[in-house]
């Protein structure tokens, strides 16, 4: 069995030097670490699993043989596999910014040239590795982050399928973030190109409203909702999004493969055509020189002419207003961002109770409060967007997972994996 003891700041993996733990998975632990020559930061994915594990190991070589073979701006690169007292890991480069799920949560719905330029860059990952036969199979905002030079990096290929590496997922199963799956994955467990566009479809939802258009009370309705393409349009949940941009989101989202994207570059193809119309790229060409004199004569003294007119009337309305306070002096205040119309801003979020769901990945758990039992997963919850819960998870053969989270307004089902 693989040793679990998460590794200390300052012990060595190969020529870097940990400095700090970034976070656990399912399947292992990343840790932020440096190399003592060169000094450049990475990323070091350490598995957790034990051998006996043989699929999760077989997924970690995967990921490993699929991500060493990409070299793309919006790829987060691999710069070595190692093996460290036996364990295997994953040495990446290293992103110094929030994930596009934590950047939705602090702004809310993105404006759309920024969720645009975003978007934009993951589907040319995305239509990069498509190229090379590559399905990714887990888009979702928490694997997609943003450095601090403001450049998209796609991550996490642990359950990307290619035609060189061996298939792990029997038929009839499924892998993946419930919210995310296109419908033909929920049914046959089948996944291909088209299931990405449709993930994409999902997330550019999620980026210009700030939720996941397939919501429920529960999972099965959550799954109900995707195989039948049913979901709020997007423009409902902010006017800021304009017919052309929700013509995109919806060919991405239908029920039938066939009628979604043929590919990524087709996509892509439609993102770049709406950037250009919704930000030109080159100024209005200039009037000749004879009209641009004459018209802007005419301008001139239109402006003067209302300028005037305009002052007469603030006059005659102040001296109203004094008359009508008996006297008194009035103050007029203007505050900029008050009057603004800002579309793109997020409603305030209500503070209504709702049901949420607690689920784990593949099989069941019994869900605790401290000592108390709750009942069995999936586990509906009743919580409050900003509460705080915690929970114990039992499962017998796995370690008890103890889960603490802060309930999002958009997010219902809150899955985790148990471990042995």
């Amino acid at each position: 069995m693989y040793a679990r003891q998460t590794l200390q700041p300052g012990e060595m993996v190969g020529e870097y030097r940990v400095l700090d733990l970034l976070g656990r998975g399912g399947m292992g632990e990343v840790y932020c670490a440096q190399h003592t020559k060169i000094g450049r930061l990475a990323a070091i994915k350490v598995l957790t699993s034990t051998p006996e594990e043989t699929a999760a190991m077989e997924r970690f070589r995967n990921e490993a043989r699929i991500q060493s073979s990409l070299s793309h701006p919006n790829i987060a690169a691999l710069y070595d596999f190692i093996e460290v007292d036996g364990r295997p890991c994953i040495v990446m480069e290293y992103v110094d910014g929030p994930t596009l799920s934590e950047m939705i949560a602090a702004r809310g719905p993105l404006a759309t040239s920024d969720a645009l330029a975003i978007f934009q860059a993951i589907v040319s990952a995305i239509a990069y590795i498509h190229k090379r036969g590559i399905v990714h199979r887990d888009i979702k905002p928490n694997n997609v982050k943003i450095n601090s030079a403001g450049e998209v990096k796609l991550l996490d290929f642990g359950i990307a399928r290619a035609a060189f590496v061996r298939g792990l997922t029997a038929t009839g199963q499924f892998v993946g973030t419930v919210e995310y799956l296109a419908p033909e994955q929920l049914q046959t467990g089948r996944a291909d190109h088209r299931s990405d566009v449709w993930a994409l479809g999902v997330l550019l939802y999620e980026i210009v409203t700030g939720r996941s258009p397939f919501t429920a009370a529960t999972l099965g309705e959550v799954c109900d909702r995707i195989k039948q393409a049913i979901y709020e349009p997007p423009s409902r949940l902010n006017p800021a999004v304009k017919p052309e941009l929700e013509h995109i989101i919806g060919r991405c989202l239908k029920r039938d493969p066939a009628a979604r994207y043929s590919s990524a570059e087709e996509l892509a193809a439609d993102v770049e055509r709406l950037r250009c119309r919704g930000e030109p790229a080159v100024s209005p060409p200039a009037l000749p020189k004879a009209a641009s004199n004459k018209r802007e004569a005419t301008i001139l003294v239109g402006v003067v002419g209302l300028l005037f007119f305009s002052l007469i009337a603030i006059a005659a309305l102040l001296a109203f207003v004094g008359g009508s306070n008996g006297g008194n002096e009035t103050r007029a205040s203007f505050a900029p961002s008050q009057a603004r119309s800002v579309p793109n801003a997020p409603a305030p979020q209500s503070s209504k109770p709702k049901t949420i769901i607690i689920d784990v990945f593949e099989g069941q758990a019994q869900v605790y409060r401290g000592d108390q039992p709750l009942g069995t997963t999936p586990y509906e919850l009743t919580a409050s967007p900003g509460e705080v819960v915690r929970l114990n998870l039992k499962r017998y053969g796995f370690k008890d997972k103890a889960v603490e989270f802060t309930v999002s307004e958009t997010r219902h089902v809150y899955t985790f994996r148990m471990e042995k």
